[in-house]
């Protein structure tokens, strides 16, 4: 039985590639698995056990991001074809940044659920647990950066391509803009379909996902280094865990430079 991890990168004003390139890193070496990438052009690296070329999707979301004045461009999509892709048989979805700084996640991908993902949050420099939701109904939102899936999660995989085909239809029930495309939001409603409106604790990684916010930071190998103002002082905070990098394009500049 197969066990590797699987990361989307597809290049705009932002170089995803070489965040890819840092996550593929980090994978190997703290979780000791292989990572495949799903790309739309050849990378000359050997950091990628396998390469999967599909056409870029057409989809994109824009963004701005801390202390920057432009937007910046992402194709989200197609994370639903995960399960069509992936050559292992268990796999570790990941956002590409998302920096692994532990082995935690070898527990999950050691779990008898053929499937999980995170539920909360803690978006930092805020310590505050955060659940989460969206549209008019107020519905609690799952986290689609890091998933764990088997070639048993079909019925999952379904449902959340199906939601992503008609995901204007579901924004308008829910109550959602239909802009940006969110994986979170799709992942979700997939999750309630199949559980008929209600996620499984099965299905949860049974810890909290903490992200990196509007605030500098640092990385390091084992770590992360944020720099946030706190009653207008300049405070630093070393995080040890593993953390989602919401600001892609600090990401990419900070690694730009250390190449």
């Amino acid at each position: 039985m197969s066990t590797g991890a699987l990361l989307y990168a597809f290049n705009s004003d932002i170089d995803y590639v070489k965040i890819a390139l840092e996550c593929a890193h980090r994978v190997h070496k703290h979780l000791n698995i292989p990572v495949s990438l799903v790309t739309d052009k050849q990378v000359l690296s050997q950091q990628f056990d396998q390469q999967i070329i599909i056409e870029k999707p057409n989809s994109t979301g824009n963004r701005y991001w801390h202390k920057q004045s432009t937007i910046s461009q992402w194709f989200n999509s197609s994370r639903s074809s995960a399960l069509d892709l992936t050559p292992y048989d268990t796999t570790l979805l990941l956002d590409a940044d998302y920096l692994i700084n532990t082995d935690s996640l070898q527990a999950v991908l050691e779990s008898n659920s053929n499937f999980q993902c995170f539920a909360d949050n803690i978006m930092l420099p805020d310590s505050n647990i955060t659940k989460a939701k969206f549209g008019k109904t107020s519905t609690p939102q799952l986290w689609a950066t890091v998933c764990k899936f088997t070639k048993h999660s079909e019925e999952i995989f379904t449902a959340w391509q199906m939601i992503e085909h008609n995901y204007s239809h579901y924004a308008k029930l829910f109550g959602f803009s239909t802009k940006p495309f969110r994986n979170d939001y799709a992942l979700t409603l997939a999750l309630l379909l199949i559980g008929g409106g209600k996620v499984s604790s099965d299905y949860i990684i049974p810890w909290t996902m903490i992200s990196v916010g509007n605030c500098d930071f640092e990385i390091y190998d084992h770590s992360i280094e944020i720099k946030y103002l706190k009653q207008n002082r300049l405070s630093k905070c070393t995080v040890n865990t593993d953390v989602h990098i919401i600001n892609k394009l600090d990401l990419e500049k900070q690694l730009a430079c250390n190449t």
